[in-house]
């Protein structure tokens, strides 16, 4: 039992390897080409927003984060002021629930 048993069989099953192989080799060549994250291009320009990079003098070791103040907070006593119950709230009424005991629908 041969596969390929006509040559009609054996040049289609030729040219569809080839066709195969060359978008394989498109694939991996041309297709797979990005960068994450993407390749910035130019320089960076600082426009004066941030305090960063002022001044004449270069420091000579790295410069730590500052750390915040933290400002003393007073604590003041609260008065409490006695609430007062309102009337008292009348009750619900009771509502009655219609069911249904029968399933025919």
């Amino acid at each position: 039992m041969a596969m390929f048993d006509t040559k009609y069989k054996q040049k289609s099953a030729v040219i569809t390897a080839l066709i195969a192989l060359a978008i394989i080799f498109i694939i991996l060549n041309f297709g797979l080409r990005y960068f994450e994250p993407p390749i910035e291009y130019g320089i960076r320009v600082n426009f004066g927003t941030s305090d960063t990079g002022s001044g004449n003098i270069q420091p000579k070791q790295p410069l730590k984060a500052a750390q915040p103040e933290q400002a003393e907070v007073k604590e003041e006593p609260v008065e409490e002021i006695p609430v007062q119950k309102e009337v008292s709230e009348p009750e619900p009424a009771a509502e009655e629930v219609m069911t249904q005991d029968s399933e025919e629908a």
